[in-house]
């Protein structure tokens, strides 16, 4: 039922806009047949009903943009199934491995220097 007014008020509107008389002697003429009762005929009324019912149809067709698919996707990781995205992450976290291994492999020394230092100490 919704849609049926809002399809009538934007066929109003455009009746209006374009300058179609919506007061006609017969029903034959008449372009706007359905809504000639509905609008009215002078210009300063039909100004305000054009205003009144822009501003109805613009807040029946208002969409919250918590509930825009868009806002959901901002929150979320898109998923990358393809063999050579997941190889390139597989390398990626290869050389990040590597890159500790060689940085604790150039202290090894050390760390088995104070390792060795300390069983002494303690027997």
């Amino acid at each position: 039922m919704a849609v049926k007014s809002i399809i009538v008020a934007l066929f109003g509107l455009s009746c209006l806009l374009a300058g179609i008389s919506i007061s006609c002697g017969s029903s034959d003429d008449c372009l706007c047949s359905c809504l000639k009762d509905v609008i009215p005929t002078t210009e300063e009324e039909r100004k305000q009903y054009v205003e009144e019912e822009t501003k109805k149809i613009t807040k029946e067709l208002v969409v919250p943009k918590k509930n825009l698919s868009s806002t959901a996707r901002k929150k979320e990781s898109a998923t990358d199934d393809r063999p050579s995205a997941q190889n390139v992450g597989y390398m990626g976290i290869t050389m990040l491995c590597m890159a500790c291994a060689i940085i604790l492999a150039m202290d090894a020394n050390y760390i088995l220097q104070i390792v060795y230092f300390f069983k002494r100490k303690a027997a």
